[in-house]
């Protein structure tokens, strides 16, 4: 995986979602988001919006600054 913006969104997504004891669909009930969506961005691929990140970030308890830290 290239260390694009949006593949260190993913894995640090991915990360932080599976330290809270999340899975995806419990990310998708938090956020309303389909977990295929989930599943998407924690590949790298997309290009989510700053709302979604936020949203996500808000999900698994960390703030949007850290998950785009590589």
């Amino acid at each position: 995986m290239s260390d694009t913006p949006s593949s260190i969104f993913g894995r640090n997504l991915r990360a932080a979602r599976l330290a809270a004891g999340l899975s995806q669909q419990d990310v998708e009930k938090l956020t309303g988001m389909p977990q295929t969506f989930i599943s998407t961005l924690e590949r790298g691929a997309g290009n989510p919006t700053l709302d979604t990140m936020t949203r996500l970030a808000a999900a698994v308890a960390k703030a949007l600054p850290e998950l785009l830290q590589p």
